[in-house]
Protein backbone atom coordinates (compact mmCIF):
# COMPACT_ATOMS: atom_id res chain seq x y z
CA UNK A 1 0.00 0.00 0.00
CA UNK A 2 2.79 2.54 0.22
CA UNK A 3 2.94 2.82 -3.29
CA UNK A 4 -0.63 4.16 -3.14
CA UNK A 5 0.66 6.31 -0.50
CA UNK A 6 3.31 7.60 -2.20
CA UNK A 7 1.10 8.73 -5.23
CA UNK A 8 -1.91 10.20 -3.04
CA UNK A 9 0.48 12.33 -1.35
CA UNK A 10 2.21 13.53 -4.42
CA UNK A 11 -1.09 14.35 -6.01
CA UNK A 12 -2.01 16.43 -2.63
CA UNK A 13 1.49 18.28 -2.91
CA UNK A 14 0.92 19.06 -6.34
CA UNK A 15 -2.64 20.56 -5.64
CA UNK A 16 -0.81 22.86 -3.75
CA UNK A 17 -1.50 21.38 0.06
CA UNK A 18 1.45 21.38 2.09
CA UNK A 19 -0.28 20.89 5.39
CA UNK A 20 -2.10 16.90 5.20
CA UNK A 21 -1.40 13.57 6.15
CA UNK A 22 -2.54 10.23 5.15
CA UNK A 23 -3.37 7.38 7.23
CA UNK A 24 -4.36 3.67 5.91
CA UNK A 25 -5.40 0.83 8.07
CA UNK A 26 -4.75 -2.48 6.04
CA UNK A 27 -6.98 -4.29 8.38
CA UNK A 28 -10.01 -2.78 7.32
CA UNK A 29 -8.39 -1.72 3.74
CA UNK A 30 -9.35 1.92 4.79
CA UNK A 31 -7.67 5.14 3.61
CA UNK A 32 -8.11 8.25 5.05
CA UNK A 33 -6.91 11.59 4.69
CA UNK A 34 -6.66 15.02 6.35
CA UNK A 35 -5.87 18.40 4.90
CA UNK A 36 -5.53 21.46 7.03
CA UNK A 37 -6.01 24.58 4.61
CA UNK A 38 -7.66 27.89 4.48
CA UNK A 39 -8.76 27.36 0.96
CA UNK A 40 -11.27 24.52 2.50
CA UNK A 41 -14.30 25.71 3.44
CA UNK A 42 -18.38 24.79 3.93
CA UNK A 43 -19.21 25.52 0.35
CA UNK A 44 -16.76 23.61 -1.55
CA UNK A 45 -15.71 20.95 0.91
CA UNK A 46 -18.01 18.09 -0.52
CA UNK A 47 -16.97 18.88 -4.04
CA UNK A 48 -13.42 17.93 -3.13
CA UNK A 49 -14.45 15.16 -1.03
CA UNK A 50 -16.15 13.90 -4.05
CA UNK A 51 -13.64 14.98 -6.21
CA UNK A 52 -10.37 13.45 -4.29
CA UNK A 53 -12.23 10.16 -3.53
CA UNK A 54 -13.09 9.40 -7.09
CA UNK A 55 -9.39 10.06 -8.13
CA UNK A 56 -7.97 8.10 -5.03
CA UNK A 57 -10.68 5.12 -6.26
CA UNK A 58 -9.76 5.11 -9.72
CA UNK A 59 -6.11 5.22 -9.08
CA UNK A 60 -6.16 2.71 -6.57
CA UNK A 61 -8.53 0.10 -8.62
CA UNK A 62 -6.45 0.82 -11.66
CA UNK A 63 -2.77 0.24 -9.57
CA UNK A 64 -4.39 -3.50 -8.30
CA UNK A 65 -5.68 -4.49 -11.57
CA UNK A 66 -1.58 -3.83 -12.73
CA UNK A 67 -0.24 -5.74 -9.59
CA UNK A 68 -2.67 -8.93 -10.51
CA UNK A 69 -1.68 -8.53 -14.14
CA UNK A 70 -4.56 -10.22 -16.84
CA UNK A 71 -6.13 -13.68 -16.49
CA UNK A 72 -6.38 -15.93 -18.83
CA UNK A 73 -9.71 -16.35 -18.05
CA UNK A 74 -11.21 -12.98 -19.45
CA UNK A 75 -12.04 -11.85 -15.84
CA UNK A 76 -10.11 -8.85 -15.53
CA UNK A 77 -12.69 -6.68 -16.86
CA UNK A 78 -14.91 -7.80 -13.62
CA UNK A 79 -11.85 -7.41 -11.26
CA UNK A 80 -11.65 -3.78 -13.04
CA UNK A 81 -15.06 -3.09 -12.29
CA UNK A 82 -15.61 -4.98 -8.62
CA UNK A 83 -12.06 -4.00 -6.89
CA UNK A 84 -12.40 -3.38 -3.14
CA UNK A 85 -12.45 0.36 -4.42
CA UNK A 86 -14.88 0.77 -7.22
CA UNK A 87 -15.47 4.12 -8.53
CA UNK A 88 -18.54 5.68 -7.67
CA UNK A 89 -17.76 9.26 -9.57
CA UNK A 90 -20.30 10.71 -11.78
CA UNK A 91 -20.30 14.06 -13.83
CA UNK A 92 -22.44 16.65 -11.99
CA UNK A 93 -22.16 14.65 -8.51
CA UNK A 94 -21.79 17.21 -5.76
Amino acid sequence: MSQLQNDFQKIIELMGFSDFSINYDSVNNHLSVIIDDELISEENLPGLVNNLDCLMRLIAQKTLVNTRGSTSSGSSARQRRAGPFPPRCGVGRT
